[in-house]
């Protein structure tokens, strides 16, 4: 689902397939071969947005080499409004495998992957892969307060979709 998860196109110190934002740039692994992106500051950002609407369950494989000060934290964003609707940090276990699981929402157009340093030291991030489950079991993620939405069953609990967005405001109920 991600193009270029393990960060091996880079076009002139940028990478090809990913939207950077802040110190980002090349980083050497455990292997000689393989290539990653190393964060430099907090804010450092890599995104990238996936169009489209048909996974059920988001399966990623991530390979890091994270002091944990660092906080090197993935995000999505739902119908990439600017509302990150999942937020969690990166283990930091020296280049080995982590999966995480998300459930999606049960209606979404979009998602928009992103990791972002927010603190400070090491770190390097060698493989975002994502694809795509069946099931995940469990609950469908809650768009935020802010999020984008279309019926109030989409967005977290004690949130309404009011002119198009999750909101905490109670609805407001309007003369007849």
């Amino acid at each position: 689902m991600t193009n270029d998860w393990s960060f091996e196109n880079w076009c002139e110190g940028s990478l090809c397939e990913w939207t950077s934002q802040g110190g980002v740039r090349k980083a050497d692994t455990w292997h000689s071969e393989d290539l990653a992106v190393a964060f430099l500051t907090p804010g450092s950002s890599v995104s990238q947005l996936l169009n489209g609407n048909a996974a059920h369950c988001f399966l990623f494989d991530t390979i890091t080499d994270v002091q944990p000060q660092a906080q090197l934290t993935l995000l999505l964003d739902f119908n990439d409004d600017g509302t990150p609707d999942f937020e969690q940090q990166l283990a930091g276990v020296n280049w080995k495998s982590v999966l995480i699981v998300v459930p999606a929402p049960v209606e979404y157009q979009n998602v928009r992957f992103t990791v972002v340093k927010k603190g400070e030291g090491r770190a390097v991030l060698a493989q975002l892969r994502a694809v795509s489950r069946g099931d995940c079991g469990g609950e469908p993620t809650r768009l935020r307060d802010g999020s984008t939405c279309s019926a109030d069953d989409v967005c977290e609990a004690n949130h309404r979709c009011l002119a198009g967005r999750c909101s905490s405001l109670p609805a407001v109920s309007r003369p007849e």
